[in-house]
């Protein structure tokens, strides 16, 4: 058997590669991911918190995001109980989004919300606005704390969710017409 030179700067060398690849690797995953507010880049969802809050990701970096303009029942605001419907909303938004490959959009200005989350519009794959799909199928309300482009549109998607009585808009409507 022959013995290896541990003094040899080739055998040293050949020892330190793994870690030194795994910390370039490490970096490239982490450092290469640019900020999602300079431009509209395709990201990925990492976690849905409910049905208006998700987090999209990379590496250990990730970012809390709040689609703008809507707002679903709530289901896990800690000073609040689990309101009507918003099982079904979370369970709507975790069944499309997580895991998925989104777009952002962005209105001018006001980027992020009081809580530091990022405020978003949510375009799929197939260039689906998520934010105005949850409103026309009952799953979400128009709230507008700013004016935002879209505010007519979803408006009009609330009175017809509205009138078919879907989702929050069923039997228990009177609790979210506010």
């Amino acid at each position: 058997m022959r013995r290896i030179n541990r003094k040899n700067p080739l055998t040293r060398l050949l020892r330190l590669l793994p870690i030194l690849l795994a910390i370039g690797i490490y970096s490239l995953w982490n450092l290469n991911s640019s900020d999602p507010i300079a431009e509209e880049q395709w990201v990925q969802v990492t976690h849905v918190t409910d049905g208006d809050t998700i987090a999209i990701g990379r590496g250990n970096q990730y970012q809390t995001i709040r689609l703008i303009g809507i707002d679903t029942p709530e289901t896990v605001h800690p000073d609040r109980p689990v309101q009507f419907y918003g099982p079904e909303a979370s369970a709507f938004t975790k069944y499309q989004l997580d895991g998925a490959r989104i777009r952002l959009g962005f209105e001018p200005g006001q980027h992020y919300d009081r809580y530091g989350r990022l405020l978003a519009y949510v375009y799929t794959e197939d260039g689906t606005l998520f934010n105005a799909l949850l409103v026309q199928q009952g799953y979400a309300r128009v709230i507008a704390p700013q004016p935002f482009r879209h505010y007519q549109t979803f408006k009009a998607y609330e009175r017809a969710a509205k009138q078919q009585r879907l989702g929050i808009w069923g039997k228990n409507q009177q609790q979210l017409s506010t």
